[in-house]
């Protein structure tokens, strides 16, 4: 585990870990330390600000004359939803290329949601795909580090 990456991830959070010598005494051979990144800059926008074509606008209810009138709709969302979630997979592996560009490590292990784990592995860069042993579909970001470590490291068995 020694020049092992850790790298817990969702839409809205990046956290990255780095196993360390544990001092002796732990009950375990590696601690982490976790890195300091960057926040990922995500601010929804409303979708009316997103679309705001006027022209694009169907007809609600009704017909023209009769008494319900003749209201317009807010056109369609055209999957506005989906495509957000794609440039946010797509800007969260970019960030973790980036990390694992920036840091080396020998290989590395991956944790994000299962809703979007092979959307990631996908959108990954091949060098950062090579070196990566392990995936795990679930959202662990939000986990202290001592969590992360029982989660990751396994004690060391004592002999008598």
């Amino acid at each position: 585990m020694k020049n092992t990456f850790i790298i817990l991830a969702d839409l809205g959070h990046l956290r990255a870990f780095q196993p360390q010598k544990a001092e002796p005494g732990r009950g375990r051979e590696f601690d982490l330390k976790e890195i300091k990144l960057a926040p990922l800059r995500h601010v929804p926008t409303p979708i009316s600000e997103q679309v705001t074509d006027q022209a694009g606008r169907f007809a609600a209810a009704g017909a023209p004359g009769s008494a319900r009138g003749c209201g317009m709709s807010h056109g369609e969302a055209h999957n506005l939803q989906t495509e957000d979630e794609r440039r946010l997979i797509q800007k969260l592996a970019s960030r973790i290329d980036a990390v694992i560009a920036k840091r080396s490590p020998s290989r590395w292990i991956l944790a994000v949601p299962s809703a979007i784990l092979p959307r990631v592995k996908d959108a990954l860069h091949p060098s950062s795909k090579k070196i990566l042993v392990e995936t795990q579909a679930a959202d662990l970001t939000k986990l202290s580090v001592k969590q992360v470590e029982s989660r990751f490291f396994k004690p060391i068995a004592k002999v008598a």
